[in-house]
């Protein structure tokens, strides 16, 4: 029990302070509002620019404008990764710019659509066995489910954080609102050994999604976990910031997880109705794709105010409905009171 608490501490454990999700959308997608802030951090990061210039900002020396990592300003691309940061670091502009910056970094640091990256081959691989997945299904609160089979054998640092970015990517280009709404991680942990825990692998992870990747994170729910898990746990919690503690869950079935989701957004394997699919299997996006993420963020924002006005309009209707019951009620009363006091 001590090795394997000593391993989760050496993972890092003790430093994950991700960005908190609550599902809610503080601004309508590319609302007015949103848009001022937007363009507010375009106009950070092209004084950022004028700065590196001058020499007064120093270039992170990983860094290379002509790799195919790199994300040139005024992009689709560009675009799309300003907007997915503003919304991960809640529209605080300087926050944002830091995370866009960092994010650049990452990029090419880990070869992010690079075909000629040393780990492109076996990062689609790892892809291909659907240990890691997006899928569109929700919790409870509208954050967007990552999941995955902690495997025995699964691949080293570099190649799982590849493997999770491209899967927080398929998802934030796919589905419009998960920038704003941010997801919560379900780990199927009955394959779990102790064995062949990296904890390596998992510092490399947590400090991507913590410093690196624009996206918030609502909690970690640990589905199946073996004893050994359910034992340490209490110890494992004291490690985390306080913040973080409540946001981490350990289930021994799987089917409690109705309490944080509907039965139709839980995985069939976890006792729901979700059947997933495989099109989250993706290594890349190209830039028709991002250019077709952010006219969907729009057309997307325009048919959820068409309903919500349309529920609205219910709903007063059904209010206006109730009123004029209670009106006509209330006059067929008076009328048969007095009817009453006549034969009396």
């Amino acid at each position: 029990m001590t090795d394997a608490l000593s391993r989760f501490k050496s993972a890092g454990i003790g430093n994950y302070e991700a960005e908190e999700a609550d599902g809610q959308l503080t601004y309508h997608l590319h609302s007015e509002d949103e848009t001022k802030l937007y363009n507010q951090l375009c106009d950070a990061l092209k004084a950022r620019r004028e700065a590196e210039a001058k020499g007064e900002v120093e270039v992170h020396p990983s860094i290379n404008t002509e790799s195919p990592s790199y994300i040139q300003d005024g992009s689709i691309k560009s675009q799309f990764w300003l907007w997915a940061c503003l919304r991960a670091r809640k529209y605080e502009v300087e926050r944002a710019l830091e995370l866009y910056m960092n994010f650049l970094v990452f990029r090419c640091e880990y070869g992010i659509d690079d075909p000629n990256d040393p780990d492109h081959d076996e990062t689609l691989e790892y892809l291909k066995r659907k240990a890691q997945r997006a899928c569109g299904n929700k919790d409870h609160l509208g954050r967007y489910v990552l999941s995955f089979d902690a495997i025995p054998d699964r691949p080293k640092g570099r190649v799982l954080v590849r493997t999770v970015f491209n899967l927080i990517q398929y998802l934030l280009v796919t589905y419009p609102d998960a920038q704003a709404r941010g997801t919560i991680t379900v780990g199927n942990f009955e394959p779990f050994s102790m064995f062949h825990f990296d904890s390596q692998g998992q510092k490399e992870l947590l400090d991507a999604l913590t410093n690196k990747l624009p996206v918030r994170s609502g909690g970690m729910f640990m589905v199946n976990a073996p004893l050994i898990i359910r034992s340490i746990w209490p110890l494992m919690r004291r490690l985390m910031k306080k913040k973080m503690q409540d946001r981490f869950h350990v289930h021994k079935k799987p089917i409690s997880m109705l309490k944080y989701m509907d039965e139709d957004q839980l995985d069939v394997e976890f006792g729901g109705k979700f059947v997933r699919t495989d099109d989250c299997l993706i290594l890349g996006m190209t830039d028709e794709q991002f250019a077709d993420a952010l006219k969907r963020a729009e057309a997307w924002q325009h048919a959820e105010d068409e309903l919500l006005d349309a529920h609205a309009a219910a709903a007063a209707s059904t209010t206006k409905d109730a009123a004029e019951d209670a009106a006509e009620e209330a006059a067929v009363d008076a009328i048969t009171e007095g009817v009453t006091t006549v034969v009396v």
